[in-house]
This record gives structure tokens, C-alpha cells and sequence, in this order.
């Protein structure tokens, strides 16, 4: 970029102006200036906010005893057993930078609920409890209605808009087994209903809150704790506990009907898939795991 020479008197103008000292002043020769208006921009400054977001990812964290509720939807036996192992896949910052406006997204929810006095206090983050097998959930909050004092669980998800479009019309109180959301987010009906099971929640009814990242429009979904699909999410869980109660820590066999190495079905996006597939079928214990991963990811 160039400076031409200013119509106008000023000192700024006459500084840049100025012929740098011992060169003449000179129309053929104008003053050079700084231009951000590069061909290929310099990225240190999305690098650096790239590497702070990143940096701080485990590939293993402390082994658990005890299953998290927000996994209640996974079907695999195997999966569950990976995960309580502390075998994590790290994301990368755009990913991260996804879930940071998901969390944004629900404090916005939340603090309203907390504004317009529907929000039953110290319910946001509650923690609930499924004992056989241990389950450990963290709710999203729990609302009152103010006209009868009934109470609601409520779950908050943001979805991009691809998958926001592809939502089911809205519905009034629905068995969760029963809900049309079961066919691309059952993992988020399962979630609701198994918090909704536990002894410090106990709630036949609530909500499933989704919001559009794109455009903030939202859907409410009414449901009623199920039984039935409650003992099935159960029945899985149960089948995986005994591996994580072991010591040292087993991943379980992999389950009939599932092939790792096919990448389908409850494989296609499951994150410990690579090293899954890498691991002996009928199982391993924690210390094999943890060196078979060591070859593969340093």
C-alpha cells in the first residue's frame, strides 16, 4: 500500500510526508507503509488461541468406579468400560470452541429460569445417583411450574441447524420409550429418563430443551419417565460394571454384532474405535490397554 499526498494541511499529513533523513524529497518516491492486506495472513493469532484450547487435553485421565449419566445412551458394553477406563481422544479447537457456545448457550437458559423464578433452587448441576450400578448424573436444572408448583426436569441441548431442521414436531408429555427423538437422539431421551430415575430427582415429568446454534430458535419436547427403557439402559450398564470393579480395571469383550473394524452401527462414532479394534475381543486388562495405546499414540 502507498500514501498518496494529502489535499488537506495537518501535522499527521506532514509526517508522512517527510522524506526520511538523507533522501531527497521526491514524487517518484513514495512512502512505504505497513498493510495487514496480505496475500496469506499471518496466523499466529487464531494459532495461539488454537493451542490454549487444545494444550490442556488428557489422553488418559483417573480411572472411574462408576458410570456418568450424560453416557446413559451408549449401547456398548465394551464403550462404557473404555470410558470409565480413562482412555480419552482429544478435540480439536474447533470443537472445543462448539461446546464452549453449547455451555454459553444453556448459562443464558438457566440464568432466565433463575430471573422469571421458575428455577427450583440449587437444581442447576444437582447431582443424582443410580446405585445398581453406580451412575453419577449432574442435571441441567429443575423448574417449577408457578400456577400449581409442579415440578419438571429439564434437560438443555444446542444442535447446529442441519440437525435442528431435522427435529420432530414439538409434543406434549410422552413416554420417553415412545418419543419420536428416540431415532437420531436417543442417547439424549435416555440421559433425561435415567436422571429423572434417580432418588434425588424423582420426577415423572420434564422437558428436553433444544436450541439452534445458528439462529437461537428453539423446540421443546415434553416427556414422561419410562420404566421400560429405564431397566434397558440398566441391562447394559450392569453387564459393564463388573469390568470396572476389577483390579487392575478390564475393557469387556466386545459385544455380539459389533465389529470396531467395520466402523458401523454403535462403532461408526465411537472415539476409543481405533484402539478398540486394536485390543484382544475378549478383552484386556488396564496395564495392556494402556501400553497397546502407548505404542500407537506415544
Amino acid at each position: 500500500m502507498v500514501v498518496t499526498k494529502p489535499k488537506r494541511k495537518s501535522v499527521a499529513a506532514d509526517f508522512m510526508m517527510k522524506p526520511a533523513k538523507g533522501q531527497k524529497k521526491s514524487r517518484e518516491n513514495p512512502v512505504s507503509v505497513v498493510s495487514m492486506d496480505n496475500e496469506t495472513p499471518d496466523k499466529w493469532l487464531t494459532l495461539s488461541l488454537d493451542e490454549v484450547l487444545e494444550s490442556d487435553q488428557k489422553l488418559w485421565v483417573e480411572p472411574r468406579r462408576y458410570f456418568r449419566g450424560s453416557g446413559a445412551g451408549n449401547e456398548c458394553v465394551r464403550s462404557l468400560t473404555f470410558e470409565a477406563m480413562g482412555h480419552r481422544v482429544p478435540f480439536e479447537a474447533r470443537v472445543l470452541r462448539i461446546f464452549g457456545v453449547g455451555n454459553a448457550i444453556e448459562k443464558v437458559i438457566v440464568d432466565a429460569t433463575k430471573k422469571s423464578k421458575i428455577l427450583v433452587k440449587g437444581s442447576d448441576q444437582l447431582e443424582g445417583k443410580i446405585v445398581d450400578p453406580l451412575i453419577i448424573c449432574h442435571v441441567d436444572l429443575i423448574v417449577k411450574r408457578l400456577t400449581d408448583g409442579q415440578l419438571f426436569l429439564g434437560e438443555i441441548k444446542s444442535i447446529k441447524l442441519e440437525n435442528f431442521k431435522r427435529l420432530p414436531p414439538e409434543h406434549g408429555p410422552t413416554r420417553a420409550g415412545d418419543s419420536p427423538l428416540l431415532k437420531n437422539h436417543a442417547g439424549y431421551v435416555k440421559q433425561w429418563n435415567t436422571y429423572a430415575w434417580t432418588p434425588e430427582v424423582d420426577l415423572q415429568y420434564g422437558f428436553l430443551l433444544f436450541e439452534n446454534k445458528n439462529t437461537q430458535h428453539q423446540k421443546l419436547y415434553w416427556l414422561e419417565r419410562d420404566d421400560v427403557l429405564h431397566e434397558e439402559i440398566l441391562k447394559v450398564h450392569r453387564e459393564a460394571f463388573p469390568y470396572i470393579l476389577e483390579d487392575p480395571q478390564m475393557v469387556a469383550p466386545i459385544p455380539m454384532g459389533l465389529d470396531p473394524g467395520l466402523g458401523q452401527g454403535a462403532c461408526r462414532w465411537c472415539d476409543h474405535k481405533y484402539l478398540c479394534k486394536r485390543i484382544p475381543k475378549k478383552g484386556a486388562d488396564y496395564d495392556e490397554v494402556r501400553k497397546i495405546d502407548a505404542k500407537l499414540r506415544g
